[in-house]
């Protein structure tokens, strides 16, 4: 039992790293510095229109913006401050049409995000339309509203004594920045995307994140005090190749964060060592759209996913890739997948040539079981490949 479950956790972070790599998170990271570069003035820009929008906020404006440049940017968070304080400043005086190019520039970090999230989780449709900006509107408006409400949560028990007192011995004011993360994470990574993500999982992956941002944070301004190397190298403009680099680093754990919640998500790694082969594979798949085509209903990939008990050779999104562009199925407008092709004249061997993988050994098909199954195995393993009989057996009398 120690064993499985060492290699189960050795297969985790195995795929964890293989993903992270694959998907391309650190030219991804890069691109999203870049747009939180160019978005920090708008972003800050909004945020003081909110607050300025709700009075009880209007006296801690000033401390709201301290409190995330002292717990959320690590080192010379004051002067990156000094600086966009000064540029917020100048939008002042911007024009009607400059104002809506800078909520504008404010949304295009978001756009950039859920495109990153979305390609995390294989989602080749993006939100349109209202509900695109509805979305960013709130992830925009709700963290500095929250970030408020815990500074006056947290003044309000330090001023009385009894429960100031309690909350300091639970360490809840010092945890409050982690907690803030957390929540945060937590959001981003269930609402963003945009396809059905399990809050559990959602929460794992920002759990995770939020632990490696904090130590991030502490080991970043660590090596920025005492190996100087970026002040010594750039002297006074030594801020700013600092910020970028830690913006870069933030990013890479968001992202890191959101690959953990995938991978809890969908767990067809962890079920078995053994793998099925991409043929019998694709062909158990053509099976569930020919069942849920005669039910009138599509399928998801983590629908497909959940209903088998396996690992697979083939990606599940390479698969449907395959299938798709060999047009055995089609995607509807909701982003799910519905069978296409008419698998009473479509026979075996047709459906052998649309697909890159090779028919299953007998060792390899005779180890899976269920349904449709039998009449498989029996045609590969007893049938001879070259007899006409197998030439003409049609997909539709394997799945009846």
């Amino acid at each position: 039992m120690k064993i499985e479950f060492l290699q189960t956790i050795g297969r985790f972070f195995y795929i964890l790293y293989q993903r992270f790599v694959d998907e391309g998170c650190t030219y991804r990271a890069a691109a999203l510095t870049y747009t939180t570069l160019l978005s920090l003035v708008p972003l800050m820009t909004v945020s003081f229109a909110i607050f300025s929008a709700f009075p009880v906020f209007s006296h801690i404006s000033n401390q709201i913006q301290n409190f995330i440049f002292s717990h959320f940017v690590a080192a010379s968070g004051e002067i990156v401050q000094q600086y966009i304080e000064r540029f917020v400043l100048q939008t002042k005086n911007l024009s009607a049409i400059g104002s809506a190019f800078l909520v504008a520039t404010a949304i295009l970090m978001m756009f950039n995000m859920e495109q990153a999230f979305n390609a995390i989780w294989k989602v080749s449709s993006r939100r349109k339309g209202i509900s695109t900006f509805l979305l960013y509107w709130a992830v925009l408006t709700l963290s500095p509203v929250l970030i408020g409400l815990s500074i006056i949560i947290s003044s309000y028990l330090t001023r009385v004594a009894i429960i100031s007192s309690t909350a300091n011995t639970l360490g809840f004011i010092t945890a409050l920045p982690f907690l803030l993360n957390l929540l945060f994470f937590t959001l981003i990574y269930v609402l963003v995307p945009n396809c059905y993500v399990p809050l559990k999982n959602g929460f794992i992956g920002a759990f995770v994140a939020t632990i490696l941002f904090t130590v991030a944070k502490w080991g970043f301004t660590y090596y920025v005090i005492h190996f100087p190397t970026y002040i010594l190298l750039y002297g006074a403009l030594a801020t700013i190749p600092l910020f970028l680099v830690w913006l870069y680093v933030m990013w890479m754990i968001i992202l890191f964060g959101v690959i953990i919640s995938h991978i809890l998500t969908n767990g067809y790694h962890f079920r078995s060592v053994k793998k099925m082969d991409g043929f019998t594979h694709a062909f158990l798949w053509t099976g569930y759209f020919w069942e849920a085509l005669r039910n009138g209903v599509d399928l998801s990939i983590q629908q497909l996913i959940n209903m088998d008990s396996c690992n697979y050779e083939v990606d599940p999104v390479k698969q449907i890739q395959s299938m798709l562009q060999n047009k055995l199925i089609c995607e509807t407008k909701s982003g799910r997948f519905i069978l296409s092709q008419e698998l009473s004249s479509l026979t075996l061997v047709e459906f052998a040539n649309f697909l890159p993988w090779r028919y299953p050994t007998n060792s390899e098909i005779s180890q899976w079981q269920g349904k449709w199954m039998e009449a498989l195995k029996l045609l590969l393993i007893e049938e001879n490949k070259f007899s006409d009989g197998f030439k003409q057996k049609k997909m539709a009398e394997l799945f009846s």
